[in-house]
């Protein structure tokens, strides 16, 4: 290692103060990314009575988010390996707490869902701009584990945001909840302005007019001693955006990853979509229905920090890989387990379990498989390309439904889908992607 070389000195110290708190703040972001997505689900009941709109006007509403959601993800994500990702963070935080605002002011459908893709677009972005930072603060033994518990903030931002979400609609109404979106965002803005300074990596990568003070003066910060020269400069840094990527040595790596992880994605939303409906038909109650959605999100979060600790043992290529192939198995048992209520909150904590621990390590791959130049950028791509998954799913879902199929036999249908995931996985040759990597820092 070269006197000088300083990401490899930041992998393999120790975590300091700053850089947990660096850590923190990421979390953070994500946890109130996943309460800006669900909060107009939240809202969109008192929506529907305040205004007297139909369902089909409530899916357009709940749809433009998604669409920004993609666009964000695929447009402005890349920013973050252009400028950097801390002012690309705070473009984000910028455009959410606007969008957020500005939703909570409007009265048409019309303008909500076009505040919905403003907001959307922040949040597109923020999640592999928030990653990629907290990857990137993270030492090399923490890595994977600060990847999936960032992961893991996503469901909490919901979960957390569902309770808060409550409270507002029953004593303020639902224009209460986007207020508190917006308002949480606005706050978060002075965090990440003391608390995050630009990423090391980047700055090493990309260089440019004062480079040397300004890896020195982030080194002070993270209680470091400053360098006289940066390590050897890397080839010239490509154009970060998705034309580039396609051209780049990743690019094979990328469609392979997004591919997979589209399946995981169609996975996930068509079983999380459809769980209260499968209850349902088999005539329990709704309670229980919501209750068996709760314990399934419950397992899906202790298996996002199962899988990040097991990933300091375990190459977490291998680990996804038996987080789907035991996906697959579950979800088959779910298909033909009897009415028996103990035996249906089992099945669904364990297959929230493996199913949310293999959508949390893909970030984890992520970060490891893209190098700097191209973290966010193919990140966006990867989660903004996925993100159809989440609409197929529960398309597949309902036509399957519709053409007779029933609850067990529609499961047996999307079950493959996880193991094929896990075998595209396998297919990803990890040498392309590593050379990209060492190229970035040679």
């Amino acid at each position: 290692m070269e006197p000088n070389d300083i990401v490899a000195r930041l992998d393999l110290a120790p975590m300091g103060r700053a850089q947990k708190l660096a850590v923190g703040i990421a979390i953070v972001l994500n946890i109130l990314d996943g309460f800006d997505v669900l909060a107009i689900s939240f809202a969109a009941p008192g929506i529907a009575a305040d205004w007297r709109i139909a369902p089909a006007q409530i899916g357009v509403i709940l749809s433009a988010g998604l669409v920004g959601m993609a666009i964000g993800a695929l447009l402005l994500a890349p920013l973050a390996d252009r400028i950097g990702r801390r002012p690309s963070m705070l473009l984000c935080l910028a455009l959410m707490t606007v969008g957020m605002l500005a939703s909570a002011a409007s009265f048409s459908v019309v303008t909500l869902a076009l505040c919905r893709i403003l907001t959307g677009i922040g949040i597109g972005a923020m999640l592999p701009t928030a990653t990629a930072a907290g990857a990137e603060y993270a030492n090399a033994r923490r890595r994977d584990l600060v990847v999936c518990i960032l992961a893991v903030g996503y469901p909490l931002g919901g979960l957390f945001g569902g309770l808060a979400s409550a409270e507002l609609m029953s004593t303020f109404g639902w224009r209460a909840i986007l207020a508190f979106g917006g308002i949480a965002s606005a706050v978060t803005i002075p965090l990440v302005i003391l608390g995050m300074p630009e990423s090391i990596q980047y700055l090493v990568t990309h260089r440019g007019p004062g480079a040397l003070e300004r890896v020195n003066g982030v080194l002070v910060k993270l209680g470091h001693t400053p360098v006289d020269s940066l390590p050897r400069a890397a080839n010239a840094t490509p154009r970060a955006n998705v034309i580039e990527l396609m051209r780049s040595p990743i690019r094979n790596v990328t469609l392979q990853l997004t591919l997979s992880y589209f399946l995981v994605m169609l996975t996930f939303y068509f079983f999380s979509g459809w769980l209260p409906s499968i209850v349902a038909s088999r005539s329990f109650e709704a309670s229980v229905a919501i209750r068996l959605s709760a314990i399934f999100s419950v397992g899906g979060v202790v298996g996002g920090v199962c899988i990040g600790y097991l990933a300091q043992m375990i190459a977490m290529k291998a680990l996804v890989a038996f987080f789907l192939i035991a996906t697959t198995g579950m979800l088959c048992v779910f298909s033909g387990i009897p009415n028996e209520l103990g035996l249906m909150i089992a099945s669904s904590f364990v297959l929230g379990l493996f199913l949310f621990g293999a959508v949390t390590g893909f970030y984890a791959i992520f970060m490891q498989r893209f190098p700097t130049a191209f973290r966010a950028t193919a990140t966006g791509f990867a989660t903004g390309i996925g993100r159809g998954g989440a609409v197929v799913g529960p398309l597949i879902g309902g036509l399957l439904l519709g053409l007779g199929f029933s609850a067990g036999q529609s499961i047996m249908v999307i079950a493959p889908a996880a193991a094929l995931s896990a075998l595209l996985l396998f297919a990803v040759r990890p040498p392309a992607a590593e050379a990209a990597l060492a190229a970035s820092r040679a």
